[in-house]
């Protein structure tokens, strides 16, 4: 099976009462591969060419990739091979959260997308939700400024303020005037996209 340990991963995001390990992959006797399908099959292809091309990019733009991504070039490089040795539980685990990490990427190319197709300013001194992004443990706010710059806010799912905020939000039509709020940044890179991360908002 070409991309054996990406297939693996896709099925387990849809199956994740099954446990997997490296040794159980290697020798075919996990459980999951009874469950495995050709959408988990074709994921798994449009994952690998996803962070391929985005790597290629990444790599040529900047020499200096992280410690993580150097990690994911070797996996999606093994994977092509299905050659797995030496790789320990550490590379099942990156390889279980690479369906997740996807959809979140691609959600990401979507607010990119959508800050470059911006034809209407927003207004000086407010912020714009652009998209909200569920993730593990938190939710993303990701905003646009009146300077066409991008804001992000992070919730934990356990901060009991979130369910407020949402409807905050609802009811100022996703629009906020910085005036009204002490709202404090750090500047942050992503992908070579650059960003505030909001860390006060009030």
């Amino acid at each position: 099976m070409k991309n054996k340990l990406l297939v693996v991963s896709v099925a387990a995001s849809r199956l994740p009462h099954i446990y997997v390990t490296m040794s159980a992959i290697n020798d075919h006797s996990a459980d999951i591969f009874e469950h495995i399908n050709s959408r988990d099959i074709e994921m798994a292809e449009n994952i690998k060419n996803y962070y391929q091309n985005k790597l290629t990019v990444l790599m040529l733009k900047d020499s200096n990739i992280s410690k993580f991504r150097r990690e994911l070039l070797k996996l999606l490089v093994a994977s092509e091979n299905n050659s797995y040795f030496g790789f320990g539980e550490d590379m099942v685990r990156l390889s279980l959260s690479l369906p997740r990490l996807y959809q979140y990427d691609l959600e990401m190319d979507k607010i990119k997308e959508e800050l470059f197709d911006r034809k209407h300013p927003v207004k000086e001194n407010h912020i714009q939700l652009l998209k909200k992004l569920k993730c593990k443990k938190h939710n993303e706010y990701w905003f646009v400024d009146h300077y066409n710059e991008l804001n992000c806010l992070k919730l934990e799912k356990t901060n009991n303020l979130s369910g407020l905020w949402d409807s905050f939000l609802s009811a100022n039509n996703n629009l906020l005037e910085i005036r009204s709020i002490q709202m404090k940044t750090i500047n942050r890179i992503i992908d070579g996209l650059k960003y505030k991360q909001i860390t006060r908002m009030f």
